[in-house]
């Protein structure tokens, strides 16, 4: 196989992830201006273009004054004032767009060189779904605050960016799995498992949350901390409500959770970067020194030789490059030139997944968080 074409893929998909992260803050500003109703139509190809004269803007104007968030809100803003909130919701949408672009014509042209690996083509395919489906859902939690009410579902907006995330995710793991089959052939794709699961769990509830806290302005309820208006827990704002109403409809009972759902993140995430350090050997945890395996471990860590002197270790003659499963997910160690690379997929995978946890990703690079062999003078 050639090594290039999985590393070039690998390459796309990180710039892909980055224009999804440049869209993710676009669409915080559009979120922070109040800009996502200003345009009140969804015109997949029609729409890259803007209003081009006076006439156009008048027309689009005149359809953003017959919403409610106009009438009730913004009765009397300008065409000026209009421009600007237009601005944004208009480069959030152009933002898709490109990305839909930089995604669907470099597929096809790796698809028709069949560049792709094997087992790759699906997982590449319903990335591009997903990225058709949350153009959809975007219009969709649009389309909540045209009629009705004076600005979107907090339903709809925390589905839209818990699928703008999942995405950013799926491409960042995707290339990593591409960087590791890149330098080895026989690699495959790392798989999850349940502690990395129970902390996506634990992030996503605060994602969730906050997209709440966002959408009913729950974060106006109070500005003081650890009280809340004097009291810790702050009650619901409107008495009648059921347990399950008032957990995810209630802005003062959805701002307490978000705030301190936030520690429960902090220990998971401690828990996690602690158990990575503790297996943070310049191998593969499952795999041993010893030269000789027994099957039932050869099931679970697969090794080569680098036909490399190595003088580290009981099983000095060799340099191995090795991958297997860990407590947390699979790591790679990759012998190359004298050296050494660990991975440490189930940290750095998670930390990427979920955005909100950028610190883990950095921390997972220090040297101090894994030891790495250094090549004997010999070598």
């Amino acid at each position: 196989m050639n090594r290039l074409r999985p590393n070039a893929i690998a390459n796309w998909l990180l710039a892909v992830a980055l224009l999804v992260f440049a869209m993710v803050v676009v669409g915080g500003i559009t979120r922070l201006t109040e800009s996502g109703l200003s345009i009140t139509e969804w015109k997949p190809v029609s729409g890259a273009i803007p209003p081009l004269n006076e006439a156009a803007w008048l027309d689009a104007f005149a359809k953003y004054r017959q919403i409610p968030e106009y009438q009730l809100i913004n009765k009397g803003m300008t065409l000026a004032q209009f421009k600007f909130i237009y601005f944004w919701e208009f480069m959030h949408r152009l933002l898709g767009r490109l990305i839909g672009v930089a995604f669907a014509l470099p597929l096809a042209w790796f698809a028709l060189r069949r560049a792709i690996p094997k087992g790759y083509g699906w997982r590449l395919s319903a990335l591009l779904a997903l990225g058709g489906l949350q153009g959809a859902i975007g219009w969709w939690m649009v389309a909540s605050g045209l009629t009705l009410r004076t600005d979107v579902s907090h339903y709809r907006l925390a589905t839209h960016l818990l699928t703008a995330l999942f995405i950013l995710g799926g491409l960042i793991w995707t290339a990593l799995d591409l960087k590791a089959l890149a330098m080895d052939p026989r690699s495959r794709p790392a798989r999850i498992t349940g502690l990395g699961a129970a902390v996506l769990v634990v992030l996503a509830i605060q994602l969730l949350f906050g997209a709440y806290t966002a959408g009913l302005n729950a974060g106006l309820v109070s500005n003081q901390w650890p009280l809340m208006n004097g009291q810790f827990f702050p009650g619901a704002t409107q008495t009648g409500r059921s347990f399950f109403d008032a957990t995810f409809n209630d802005p003062a009972i959805i701002h307490f959770i978000h705030r301190w759902w936030a520690w429960v993140v902090v220990v998971v995430l401690v828990v996690l970067a602690r158990r990575v350090k503790a297996s943070g050997e310049p191998r593969c945890v499952h795999c041993h020194s010893q030269r000789v395996w027994n099957a039932d471990h050869s099931r679970h860590c697969h090794c080569h030789d680098e036909r490399q002197p190595d003088h580290s270790g009981p099983a000095s003659g060799s340099r191995r490059a090795c991958r297997g499963s860990h407590g947390l997910g699979r790591s790679y160690y990759w012998a190359s030139q004298g050296k050494p690379l660990l991975i440490q997929h189930a940290l750095l995978r998670v930390a990427l997944f979920v955005p909100s946890s950028p610190f883990i990703s950095i921390l997972s690079r220090c040297p101090c968080w894994h030891r790495q062999m250094q090549p004997s003078p010999g070598t």
